[in-house]
């Protein structure tokens, strides 16, 4: 009998076993069968979210902003603040009020003639007066002023003999003393005797006071050989100058040149006597406290 139980308690142990491993099995594989359907699931959602909707398509951006363009340039309103700033010392102010001038309005002649004038007053930047010149020439404009910008421009670059004709051209458009004289002293350096001597006479008989020209004169008749005509435009000069040592003292280096010691020590008695005037100062006066 007892060992009838025992056996009986074996095979209830190995019912219990064999039941608890097929519970284990299935549940197991029940679980299995969830996650393959989660996961099948989750990749069915990604694919929808990766792939792109077709019937509602996605705004566009919206289009940059474009900066507002610059109010235009006034070709007429720089000139003119051009002209006031030069007329008023600021040349740094004028020059750049005339090349936005020049920049706004390719077809104006009047802002590079304004421009290069400055610029040859001042004696800088030639290139861009030359370049400004080479402009102008095409375009309408006063061509008086031109042939004398042109003038001036060769002088400043060394070419005497291209500013001495253009100096003739704008003397042909429009009388000018001053600038008749500067192509006269171009002329004597350039050894054009004759023409000089006409020019520069002519610019006596139209200023008798003009002691540049008569200076000038002296020199190219001494070179001409003709002493006596140089010594009369000098002498004239000192007329012109009582006060004024320089002019005497050249005459009195003429005097020396040409051998005439007597006259050379009466002159230079004279000079003496006006650069000691000139060294003679007023004692200062006493200082107020």
């Amino acid at each position: 009998m007892g060992q009838a139980a025992a056996r009986v308690q074996l095979g209830r142990q190995r019912v219990t076993r064999t039941h608890l491993a097929a519970v284990r099995s299935g549940v197991i594989a029940a679980c299995s069968r969830r996650r393959r359907g989660l996961v099948a699931a989750l990749a069915t959602v990604a694919l929808a979210c990766a792939t792109p909707r077709t019937s509602e398509p996605l705004p566009s951006p919206p289009p940059p902003v474009a900066a507002p363009a610059p109010p235009p340039v006034d070709a007429v309103r720089e000139l003119a603040l051009g002209r006031e700033a030069r007329s008023g010392g600021d040349l740094a102010a004028a020059r750049s009020h005339l090349l936005a001038a020049v920049q706004a309005d390719p077809s104006t002649a009047e802002a590079r003639l304004e421009l290069a004038e400055l610029l040859l007053n001042d004696g800088s930047d030639l290139d861009l007066a030359g370049e400004l010149l080479r402009q102008a020439q095409y375009l309408h404009s006063d061509p008086a002023r031109f042939a004398r910008l042109c003038g001036a421009l060769g002088e400043l670059r060394g070419d005497d003999a291209a500013a001495a004709e253009a100096y003739r051209t704008a003397l042909d458009l429009e009388p000018d003393p001053e600038l008749r004289l500067r192509r006269g002293l171009l002329l004597v350096r350039l050894g054009q005797v004759g023409e000089a001597e006409a020019v520069l006479s002519r610019v006596i008989a139209e200023r008798p006071a003009q002691r540049a020209a008569r200076t000038a004169l002296c020199e190219l008749y001494e070179r001409a050989g003709q002493p006596d005509a140089a010594e009369h435009q000098l002498a004239v000069v000192v007329a012109l100058a009582p006060s004024d040592a320089a002019p005497v003292r050249e005459l009195v280096a003429f005097y020396r040149r040409h051998g005439e010691a007597g006259k050379a020590s009466a002159v230079e008695q004279r000079a003496r006597s006006l650069e000691g005037e000139g060294r003679k100062l007023r004692p200062l006066l006493p200082a107020r406290r």
